[in-house]
């Protein structure tokens, strides 16, 4: 999982930025939009960290590398361009984008799979590769 550092950092992008569409962060209190409208839910599946130099302490640079996971969920049944849009959305927010200290790379395109419906909804993902330095 991320660092709370990028945890929070991808927060307050989000926050900060024009994205209408609810969002579920980790472990957070989140009720599915009261209408069955679109949802998306943030995850940290991936991150490692490796000491990139050696020096004196408080003088060493640790990277933190990880991916970003968007899981978009629609209404069951809605058309595909509702995920994609979405997907769009998310991928102009964070392609090359650096904030905080967190640097994104280019993000994968839409994976949907008509076969992972989940109650009322069907799902998507798109993920978004990271890196962020720690000095100590």
């Amino acid at each position: 999982m991320a660092s709370l550092a990028v945890i929070t950092a991808v927060k307050a992008r989000l926050a900060a930025s024009a994205f209408a569409t609810p969002v579920k962060h980790p472990n957070a209190d989140f009720q599915t939009p009261a209408d069955g409208s679109s949802f998306v839910a943030v995850q940290y599946p991936l991150a490692s960290e490796a000491q990139r130099t050696f020096g004196a302490p408080g003088n060493n640079v640790f990277r933190e590398e990880g991916v970003i996971r968007f899981v978009i969920n629609i209404p069951r049944g809605a058309d595909l361009e509702v995920a994609a849009t979405i997907a769009d959305e998310l991928r102009a927010l964070f392609r090359s984008a650096r904030f905080a200290g967190v640097r994104c790379y280019a993000p994968t395109s839409l994976v949907f799979n008509d076969g992972n419906d989940d109650g009322n909804y069907s799902r998507g993902s798109i993920a978004v590769p990271y890196d962020f330095d720690l000095h100590a």
